[in-house]
């Protein structure tokens, strides 16, 4: 039987992010932080000192253990927004058309309305602004995936994001278990 490793098994924040750019000074959201902000991190640490990150949970606990990890990382230039994304205009303090590039990982497999949590996060992306979108395969055998008839596809994603003023870039395996997918904001 072949082992696994942890490269196999979890996601590696630095290499998806990659895929997307962000540099020194950029205004990025982590819809959909989660305690750990395997994401937040290494986007604070690009972003850099007059970058800006907008942690987005509708969970408070969440918010509250990824401010605490930020701290022990040293950053300042992360902010917590409790919201919940499946409502249109909910997640106050991130302007309209006010950040450069998002990222969305695991969240639209956990909600029933992904078409809305799509349209909230694109109300707050600038025209040209990419989002990166990570979640499970529909053929992932993992027992922390969710339920198999959850999870979406990454060509009904795109196309729910055409209908709301998205267009498709790049589709990418983000690892043994995920795919992701880049979108633009038109």
């Amino acid at each position: 039987m072949a082992t696994q490793t942890k490269n196999d098994i979890f996601l590696q924040p630095d290499s998806i992010i990659a895929e997307l750019g962000v540099t020194a000074g950029m205004q990025v959201g982590d819809f959909g932080v989660g305690g750990a902000a395997n994401f937040a991190v290494p986007l604070a640490t690009k972003a850099g000192a007059n970058g800006q990150v907008f942690m987005v949970d509708i969970l408070k606990t969440a918010l509250s253990s990824a401010l605490g990890l930020i701290k022990l990382r040293g950053l300042s230039n992360c902010q917590a927004v409790w919201s919940n994304l499946e409502i249109y205009g909910a997640a106050h303090g991130i302007g309209d058309a006010s950040l450069d590039t998002g990222v969305l990982v695991n969240v639209l497999s956990q909600s029933t309305k992904p078409k809305d949590i799509l349209a909230e996060v694109h109300r707050t992306l600038k025209s040209g602004a990419k989002l990166l979108i990570v979640d499970w395969l529909p053929s992932a055998a993992m027992p922390i995936a969710p339920d198999p008839a959850r999870r979406l596809a990454p060509d009904y994603v795109t196309e729910l994001g055409k209908k709301l003023g998205y267009a498709p870039l790049k589709e990418f395996s983000a690892g043994r278990y995920h795919w992701g997918l880049i979108l633009i904001r038109t």
